[in-house]
């Protein structure tokens, strides 16, 4: 019995720093547990140095893009909804910097919505952004920058759920 005790700790150990990791980079069930409070920035100077942003500028609707996604390692999954997101009162602007992923549906009637957006800023991979999905912003006329990210966008805590 005294033998296993110095093997049981290891294992704790490490449990511990590999959901810290996992936290720090973003996946598992420790991700959202380690992300810093917000940090207002215009949405310009939004890079891939920071986690959690909150921006304001103008959601693009042109078509309805909706994702099921799983929500960390061991998590359910949900649906979230992905728009382009440029400066606030920019409806022609067709090269996108920004996509946001929400778990918001947008309104039906709606093409353009100046909005206040507080998300997790992501380096887009395939793994949280199909290829059918930039496929189809493509065909409605839209490129990507190079440099493009993602922006998770944070469920409200009034709201309830799974999703973060």
């Amino acid at each position: 019995m005294r033998s296993l005790l110095p093997m049981g700790a290891a294992f704790v150990v490490f449990l511990f720093l590999s959901l810290a990791v996992m936290g720090w980079y973003g996946i598992g069930p420790m991700e959202r547990l380690l992300l810093p409070e917000p940090v207002s920035v215009p949405l310009l100077d939004v890079a891939p140095g920071h986690k959690v942003v909150t921006v304001e500028g103008t959601a693009h609707y042109p078509l309805r893009v909706k994702q099921r996604v799983k929500n960390s390692l061991f998590g359910s999954q949900y649906d979230v909804w992905l728009f382009p997101f440029f400066q606030r009162g920019d409806t022609t602007g067709r090269e996108i910097r920004f996509l946001v992923s929400s778990p918001r549906e947008p309104e039906q009637m709606l093409g353009f919505e100046d909005r206040r957006v507080t998300a997790v800023v992501r380096k887009p991979t395939t793994s949280r952004l199909s290829v059918a999905v930039l496929e189809a912003f493509e065909r409605k006329g839209y490129t990507f920058a190079d440099d493009f990210l993602l922006l998770e966008e944070m469920k409200d805590p009034d709201e309830g759920g799974d999703q973060p």
